[in-house]
C-alpha cells in the first residue's frame, strides 16, 4: 500500500471532498479550546475533550503510569522551519486510538482556527451517544478541523462544508505509519505531522476524476490521491508546494531545482506531461517520469 506522508503544519484547509459537503444544519456552539489539566512542557497528562454533540466537556486527568491514556505536553516546532511553536494541550495516537473508553483520539487544529493552516495536534474527544460509522454524514462544531464531530473512533468528519458544518465520515488509515492499510480501493494520505490520516480515493494524474469538489494531487514519488478542493493545494506553474501533499490538477509537486524559476527552498508545482507524447515548454524542457508512475511525467529541467 503506497502512501502519502505529511508535515506538521502545512497549506489551509476547510474541505469538501468529492463525496461529502451536503448541505445540513449547522452543528451547535461550544469553546475553541480544550479542557485540560495544567502541566508542565515536557510532562504527561491525560486531556479528554467534551462536546456537546456527545457529552458536555470533561476533564480527565491520569497518572504517568497509566500510559495507555496518558497525553504528551510540550512544545512542537514547526519541522519546517519556519519557526512557529505549537504548545501540545493535548495528544494521543490516532493509530493506537489510546484514549481512554468513550472516547477517541482526533487531529485537529489547536490554534484555534479551525483549520490546517498552523498548528495540527490530536486530542481525546467525548464520543457522541449514537456515533457515525464511516460513510455516513456528520456534523462537527465550531468549523472544520475543530476536533468536535459525531463520527465513530477510527474516523472522523471528512470534507466538512464550513457553512453546514456537515462531512463525511471518513476512516483513518490501518495499520501503522510504517505500513498502513486501506481497503483495495483507496489510498492512506497521511499528512500534518502523521496527526491526519485518511482511506481517500486514488485517481489518475494524467486524467482526473475527482469530482468538482475535490481535486487530484500529485507529488513526485506518491500516489495521487483525490483531497478536497479547499485544501490549499498549490496549483501552477513554478509556485511553491508542500511536497508531502502535492499540486492540485495539471501539476506535481517536485525539488526546487528541477523546475525554472522556482523560489520555494524546498519544491515547486511543474506541469504534468505524457512521456510516451510529451508537451512539455522550453523553460522546462524535459518530461521526467514521475518515481513509481511511468506512464506519468513532469516537466523538469534537464
Amino acid at each position: 500500500m503506497a502512501l502519502v506522508l505529511g508535515l506538521g503544519c502545512g497549506p489551509a484547509a476547510t474541505g469538501e471532498s468529492a463525496e461529502a459537503g451536503e448541505t445540513g444544519t449547522p452543528g451547535s456552539t461550544t469553546s475553541d479550546a480544550p479542557t485540560s489539566s495544567t502541566t508542565e512542557p515536557g510532562t504527561t497528562a491525560g486531556t479528554s475533550v467534551g462536546t456537546s454533540i456527545g457529552t458536555s466537556a470533561e476533564e480527565t486527568t491520569t497518572s504517568d503510569d497509566e500510559s495507555s491514556s496518558s497525553a504528551s505536553v510540550g512544545f512542537l516546532v514547526d519541522p519546517d522551519g519556519g519557526g512557529t511553536a505549537c504548545f501540545a494541550t493535548s495528544y494521543c495516537d490516532v493509530w493506537g486510538q489510546d484514549c481512554p473508553e468513550g472516547e477517541k483520539c482526533i487531529a485537529w487544529s489547536a490554534d484555534g482556527d479551525h483549520d490546517l493552516a498552523g498548528c495540527v495536534l490530536t486530542r481525546c474527544a467525548v464520543l457522541a451517544p449514537d456515533p457515525v460509522p464511516p460513510g455516513g454524514t456528520c456534523t462537527v462544531e465550531v468549523g472544520p478541523w475543530s476536533g468536535l464531530d459525531d463520527c465513530d473512533v477510527g474516523a472522523y468528519c471528512w470534507g466538512v462544508d464550513p457553512v453546514t458544518l456537515e462531512g463525511l465520515c471518513i476512516s483513518n488509515c490501518g495499520g501503522s505509519e510504517a505500513n498502513p492499510v486501506c481497503p483495495d480501493e483507496l489510498e492512506c494520505f497521511i499528512g500534518y505531522g502523521g496527526w491526519i490520516t485518511a482511506c481517500v480515493r486514488g485517481c489518475d494524474a494524467l486524467v482526473p476524476t475527482c469530482g468538482d469538489a475535490a481535486t487530484c494531487t500529485t507529488t513526485d514519488g506518491d500516489p495521487s490521491v483525490c483531497l478536497p478542493s479547499s485544501f490549499g493545494v498549490a496549483t501552477g506553474q513554478a509556485v511553491g508546494c508542500d511536497h508531502t501533499v502535492g499540486c492540485g490538477e495539471g501539476f506535481a509537486c517536485v525539488a526546487t531545482d528541477r523546475v525554472a524559476g522556482c523560489e520555494d527552498p524546498s519544491s515547486c508545482c511543474t506541469a504534468l506531461c505524457d512521456p510516451e507524447a510529451p508537451t512539455c515548454d522550453v523553460a522546462t524542457p524535459v518530461c521526467t517520469p514521475l518515481a513509481g508512475a511511468e506512464t506519468v511525467g513532469a516537466c523538469t529541467l534537464e
